[in-house]
């Protein structure tokens, strides 16, 4: 779907900006993410803010990363550099590039939806011999990234299998999930059943529970 011109992208960042909406800032890699607020605009730059420093490698200058938000019940995303990141201010603080390009997916499912922390959706990964809780930090129609939360938790191998399950209010499911990515305790997951001859066709169960996140509240 074809996005915005550039007058209508740099409208939408300063209505953002002015009313300091809620964004999540990911990492290349969807490894890491920070949800803070847009706060400023300039010609050529975007000021994020954050109530937990954004720190390491993924978000430090000149790294790619991807910022996502919703605006009038749409969800968009942009792809961007790290500019400056001022991880020791208080609060914390990010400059981005202004994006040359902005897009917004005919169907919210389209995107991975960052999990805010408010958001009590519970999560379990099974393995073949164990359990293991875990916190989820981002979902969408075909996988999730999540944190195993174990006092000891194992490390997962890429390529393995592994069963998720995973609740919001009424909504829940139970789906077969191969590791991905990798970054011990956080875990990219694909869910091989939302894959049929090569198109997208998620269980209804996973599309009530990605519904259910990006509604709540």
């Amino acid at each position: 779907m074809a996005g915005p011109d550039q007058a209508t992208i740099i409208n939408t960042l300063q209505e953002l900006c002015t009313n300091r909406l809620p964004v999540a800032l990911m990492s290349r890699d969807l490894l890491s993410v920070c949800h803070g607020n847009f706060v400023e605009l300039t010609e050529d730059s975007i000021v994020l803010e954050f109530d937990t420093r954004p720190a390491g490698l993924a978000f430090s200058p000149p790294a790619f990363c991807i910022a996502t938000f919703n605006q009038q019940n749409r969800p968009h995303l942009f792809t961007t550099r790290v500019k400056k990141n001022a991880e020791d201010a208080n609060p914390p603080r990010v400059t981005i590039e202004v994006p040359s390009m902005m897009r917004w997916p005919e169907s919210r499912m389209a995107v991975r939806l960052p999990v805010p922390d408010h958001v009590p959706m519970k999560v379990m990964v099974r393995t073949d011999t164990s359990n293991h809780v875990a916190v989820g930090r981002d979902i969408s129609l075909c996988g999730a990234l999540v944190e195993l939360t174990d006092a000891h938790p194992p490390v997962l191998d890429a390529g393995q299998r592994v069963v998720v399950e995973a609740s919001l209010g009424e909504q829940s499911l139970t789906l077969p999930a191969i590791v991905r990515r990798r970054a011990p305790p956080l875990y990219g997951l694909y869910f091989p059943d939302s894959v049929k001859e090569g198109r997208l066709a998620p269980p209804i169960a996973l599309r009530r529970l990605v519904d259910a996140v990006a509604h709540y509240g």
